[in-house]
């Protein structure tokens, strides 16, 4: 990184207090409440400055998040910096993106997407490394069998994020689509 720079931002949300780290590259971290802020932060701040103040890149992101939690299906243009994870993730991260707001796949489907059929368990581990949840929306991949899968701000926040995109999950408790369902959010045909 040539300006070693990385500066920290933290913002309200209807999931609680998010905390995140720009670089002068993009946006490379974003902490629900629940999640570890400081591994990853120490890895990004090795070799950086880092600063507490607020420039450009910190105050695009913070719109762009409010204006998600405010129902905005526009998405986010804020750069981002994915320094984080390898290459593998990287592609993963980087098809997952492409899922638009309201739409869901499984980690069968985006491991087809990338060209790795069968590698749906390596897809299911890159999503799980991801740095910058609700920016890459790791919450719309949900398991083939029905079950949402893994979130790392656990399944009640994944739930949330899914509802404010108008989903409903069948029943409160159990966390379980209909195959048919997941399949017709995916935008495939059920046969």
């Amino acid at each position: 990184m040539s300006d070693p720079t990385l500066r920290l931002f933290e913002t309200d949300s209807p999931l609680g207090r998010l905390r995140g780290a720009v670089t002068p590259a993009g946006l490379a971290l974003l902490a629900l409440p629940a999640s570890d802020f400081e591994t990853p932060l120490a890895r990004l701040a090795r070799d950086a400055r880092v600063l507490r103040s607020h420039d450009d890149l910190s105050r695009r992101a913070v719109r762009e998040l409010r204006a998600c939690f405010a129902g905005s299906a526009a998405g986010f243009t804020v750069p981002l910096d994915l320094g984080l994870v390898g290459p593998f993730a990287q592609r993963v991260l980087r098809e997952l993106v492409a899922v638009p707001w309201g739409g869901l796949v499984t980690y069968g489907e985006l491991a087809e997407r990338i060209g790795r059929p069968g590698a749906a368990r390596a897809v299911g581990g890159a999503v799980g490394s991801n740095p910058l949840p609700i920016v890459i929306p790791c919450h719309r991949v949900v398991a083939s069998d029905g079950r949402l899968g893994g979130f790392s701000g656990g399944l009640d926040v994944k739930r949330r994020l899914l509802e404010l995109e108008g989903h409903a999950v069948d029943g409160p408790a159990s966390g379980r689509w209909s195959r048919a369902r997941v399949r017709a959010a995916a935008g495939v045909s059920a046969a």
